[in-house]
C-alpha cells in the first residue's frame, strides 16, 4: 500500500474548507448574540461530528479515482478520513476558542477539562471517520470509477471548435 500525497492534499483541503466554513459561521453567530451563538456554537460541534464520517465517505469516494488499487485506494481513503477530521475539528475549535476569548469567560478550569474532553471526542471520532473514509474511497473505486464504462467517461457532446469570424 502507497500513500499519495496529492489525495491527501485534495481530501484534507476539502475538510479544512468545511472546518473554515463552520467555525467562521459559529465565530460570526456568537459575536452577533451571545446567548443564541453559544448554543449554536454547541449545534455547530454536534453538527460536525455527526457529519464527519458522512464527509470522509463521500471525500474518499472523490479521491478514489486518483488510484489503480483498491487497496490502495481505501488505505488512503482511511488516512484522509482521519487526517481530514482532526484538521476540521481543531479549525473548529480554534474558531471557537476566539469566540470564546470575545465572550470574556476566562475560567482556566473549565478550559482545561474542555481541553482534556476535546481531545478524547476527537479520538473517538477520528475512527468511525477513518472506516468512512476507507469504505468511501473502496466502493468509490470498485463501483463509481473502475466499473464505468468508457462511453459513460466520455462526453456525449462534440468537441468545442474555436469561434468562427
Amino acid at each position: 500500500m502507497e500513500v499519495n500525497q496529492n489525495a491527501l492534499k485534495a481530501g484534507c483541503s476539502i475538510f479544512a474548507g468545511f472546518g473554515v466554513g463552520l467555525g467562521l459561521l459559529m465565530y460570526f453567530a456568537v459575536d452577533a448574540d451571545e446567548d443564541m451563538g453559544v448554543l449554536f456554537v454547541i449545534f455547530g460541534l454536534i453538527i460536525a461530528v455527526m457529519l464527519s464520517p458522512i464527509l470522509s465517505t463521500i471525500v474518499g469516494a472523490i479521491i478514489a479515482k486518483d488510484f489503480d488499487d483498491e487497496s490502495d485506494a481505501a488505505f488512503n481513503g482511511a488516512i484522509v478520513g482521519a487526517i481530514g477530521t482532526v484538521i476540521m475539528l481543531f479549525i473548529m475549535i480554534f474558531f471557537f476558542d476566539m469566540a470564546a476569548d470575545d465572550l470574556g469567560s476566562g475560567d482556566s478550569d473549565d478550559a482545561d477539562e474542555m481541553s482534556d474532553g476535546t481531545t478524547d471526542m476527537i479520538i473517538k471520532i477520528m475512527i468511525p471517520c477513518a472506516i468512512g473514509g476507507a469504505l468511501g474511497a473502496f466502493v468509490g473505486f470498485r463501483y463509481l470509477w473502475a466499473q464505468m464504462p468508457a462511453t459513460e467517461v466520455q462526453s456525449s457532446l462534440p468537441p468545442l471548435s474555436p469561434p468562427q469570424f
